[in-house]
């Protein structure tokens, strides 16, 4: 399974809903279903199913899933 899959089943699981269509290059407020707290147990669950840390500085400058992505991929090729 690779990162973006990874990514979007953590999605599903934080939001309990494996029907949302996750696009990732819209902006995450622009997700209703998504609230702050929820976004917060999205970067918990990935700090631990990937063992990567999103610093709360960084994930303020994060606008779309692609950029979490992104950052999810420089970790881990780092």
């Amino acid at each position: 399974m690779d990162l973006e899959e990874k990514l979007k089943e953590i999605i599903y699981r934080v939001l309990e809903d494996e029907t949302l269509q996750i696009d990732f290059n819209l902006n995450l407020h622009d997700y209703h279903e998504i609230d702050s707290i929820q976004l917060v147990s999205i970067l918990i669950e990935i700090e631990k199913s990937l063992s990567v840390k999103v610093p709360p500085r960084k994930a303020r400058e994060m606008n779309t899933f692609q950029d979490l992505l992104t950052f999810i991929k420089s970790k881990k090729m780092s």
